[in-house]
């Protein structure tokens, strides 16, 4: 959601007030995006009581790979915003800290 945000930020919006996020018309792509994530994962893991994906085992050392395969997966070209393997690479170890 927050890197897509800056490609599509009423779409985002739309998404975030779906969940709950309390988004005003005036807010930045940058915030819109972290307020929609904020309400997704409050979603998935508070209200569905979804476990963390830092709850499972997982190997750090293989993230540039895990990028690299990321940036150019099939979906990529339906994706708003390309992303690049740095770009997954910054989201994994945000998704892990």
């Amino acid at each position: 959601m927050e890197f897509n945000a800056p490609a599509v930020p009423e779409l985002t919006a739309y998404v975030g007030r779906a969940f709950g996020a309390d988004i005003k018309d005036d807010d930045t792509p940058e915030v819109i995006g972290k307020k929609t994530k904020d309400a997704l994962n409050d979603f998935v893991y508070n209200k569905c009581k979804m476990p963390s994906i830092k709850t499972y085992d997982y190997d750090e050392s293989k993230f540039e790979e895990i990028a690299q395969v990321i940036s150019e997966e099939f979906f990529q070209q339906f994706n708003p915003r390309k992303m690049t393997a740095e770009d997954a690479l910054k989201i994994l170890k945000e998704m892990y800290a």
